[in-house]
């Protein structure tokens, strides 16, 4: 059989301050608790931003590098560029010049007198050196006068002349400078 008591128990009393402590360590765990949970989504919200930062900078690095290597490619164009542009500028003056070494020893050959005999010609930088051997010293003030006449030449001058002996005959050997120039209309 089943029994009831209906007479009234008598409980514990609980003290207000036992009620107190209660509700205190209730909040306080409370409170601890949604510190943690802000703790953990700040948390995982940093941990993202960080990962995003960090693979930005990855991105951006890679980009840099790209970009170095793009401008050093760049700046060898640049030096090819310069130096072409330079062979380009001696083959065009090679192509101005290409006749002048012909025109020139035809205007020289033009303005010899019969008793001259030229040995050597060089140029260096525009500047003309003739070598040669004459009959007399006449005939070398002669081709003096004569080249002084040559369009392309300037600044005749003969730097040496001296008699000498060879084989019985008695020559003159000189030396004579003069600057190289561009006719007019060239």
């Amino acid at each position: 059989m089943i029994h009831i008591n209906l007479l009234p128990q008598k409980r514990g009393r609980v003290s207000k301050k036992t009620i107190e402590l209660r509700n205190f360590l209730i909040l306080t765990g409370m409170g601890v608790g949604a510190v943690l949970v802000v703790a953990f989504v700040v948390a995982g919200i940093l941990g993202t931003r960080v990962s995003s930062l960090t693979s930005q900078r990855d991105t951006m690095s890679a980009e840099i590098a790209r970009l170095k290597k793009e401008s050093a490619q760049i700046a060898n164009f640049e030096e090819d560029k310069k130096r072409f542009e330079e062979k380009i500028e001696v083959i065009r003056q090679l192509r101005r010049h290409q006749t002048r070494p012909v025109r020139f020893l035809d205007q020289i050959a033009h303005h010899m007198p019969n008793r001259v005999w030229l040995t050597e010609l060089s140029d260096q930088g525009g500047m003309v050196t003739v070598k040669g051997l004459a009959m007399s010293n006449n005939d070398v003030v002669e081709m003096i006068r004569d080249l002084k006449q040559v369009e392309m030449l300037s600044n005749v001058q003969v730097t040496e002349s001296k008699r000498t002996s060879g084989d019985g005959i008695s020559t003159y050997e000189f030396t004579m400078t003069a600057r190289l120039t561009e006719p007019a209309g060239k």
